[in-house]
């Protein structure tokens, strides 16, 4: 490929990293942080110009991203297409996929306090191993920088790949290619380095503005608020999808389309039992619930729809999906039964 050709794609790349910057900016307005790099960019362009018509609405904004998670082809991938083959978040993913387990059973609380620390956690693992920081010091003052450490060791990355494979380019050329990259970099590291640095990892003391997303003050309950929000565990959910990203740049690999196997099929169709069981079961835990002031009444009451996997199955595997679950309700049974 000719400089041309490559310099007209970088900077294609560029536009489309400014239109998120705008739409991230666009979001703030509603309560909402960022779309990460693996959203597809007609949605977020229709966004902004849903928001340049004056035609959104906080409630559009929520419900898109609501829509979005429960796609659970796409969040079930992020799990195990993604989160399990990067090697700084595989370790963590039992405690992931355990809190998607609670948020489709309308725990909310449950959820993002296991995913906080899986966060957590992925940052330290960065931060001790490939860094070498010692982090028994100034713990969250070392994580707030993690975005930092990762935008610096991404952009000399890809410079050191750049320089060792460039045949072609003249210095100019390589420095001006170098130059447009790591502008590329810097713009979508402005997407979350407010989020990390500025709310979930800040220190209590000089959070700005009215941030419920906060590490220290949600485990030391420094504030009775209603953080326990769907709304908040799927902002925590997509910023590790954006860690993802970063971290495929950085371990030299790609996202994976898991494929329509048996174990993904048996993974899909538990997760909708889940959420149908869980429905079922809000009235009895309202009824418990109720009279608590912290009582996240407004998000229990929202319905959101998937669509069925049976309803896009051929009929063969329909079948087999059928005797599937029945063949794991009976091992399940039976494992219950024995540990009595």
């Amino acid at each position: 490929m000719t400089f041309q050709e490559q310099k007209e794609n970088l900077k294609r790349e560029i536009e489309i990293s400014e239109l998120v910057l705008e739409a991230n900016s666009i979001l703030k307005n509603y309560n909402w942080i960022f779309f990460h790099p693996y959203t597809q960019v007609f949605k977020i362009r229709g966004i902004v110009d849903r928001y340049k018509r004056g035609e959104l609405s906080k409630k559009f904004v929520s419900d898109f991203f609501v829509k979005e998670f429960y796609n659970l082809d796409a969040t079930i991938n992020y799990v195990d297409g993604m989160f399990s083959h990067s090697d700084f978040i595989k370790p963590f993913t039992y405690f992931i996929e355990h809190s998607l387990i609670l948020f489709f059973q309308r725990d909310y609380g449950g959820a993002i306090n296991l995913m906080i620390p899986s966060i957590e956690g992925v940052f330290a693992k960065y931060l001790t191993e490939e860094k070498g920081i010692d982090l028994s010091g100034d713990r969250y003052k070392k994580l707030r920088n993690i975005v930092n450490y990762l935008k610096v060791d991404m952009i000399e990355k890809g410079e050191r790949h750049f320089e060792t494979n460039n045949k072609t380019f003249n210095r100019q050329q390589a420095d001006y290619y170098k130059a447009l990259e790591r502008k590329y970099i810097e713009n979508w590291f402005l997407n979350i380095h407010s989020f990390f640095s500025e709310s979930l990892f800040a220190d209590s003391r000089i959070l700005s503005g009215n941030s419920l997303l906060n590490r220290h003050t949600i485990f030391h309950s420094f504030s009775l608020n209603v953080y326990h929000t769907q709304e908040n565990y799927i902002k925590l959910f997509n910023s590790l999808v954006f860690l993802t990203w970063i971290f495929f740049q950085l371990e030299n690999k790609s996202s994976f389309e898991i494929e329509m196997s048996k174990n993904y099929i048996t993974k899909r169709i538990q997760y909708e039992h889940i959420i149908k069981k869980a429905n079922s079961l809000l009235v009895n835990k309202h009824a418990i619930l109720k009279d608590y002031p912290l009582h996240n009444r407004l998000d229990w009451a929202k319905q959101f729809d998937f669509v069925p996997l049976k309803d896009y199955l051929p009929l063969k595997l329909r079948i087999f999906l059928r005797l599937k679950t029945a063949l794991d309700n009976i091992q399940t049974k039976w494992f219950i039964n024995s540990i009595k």
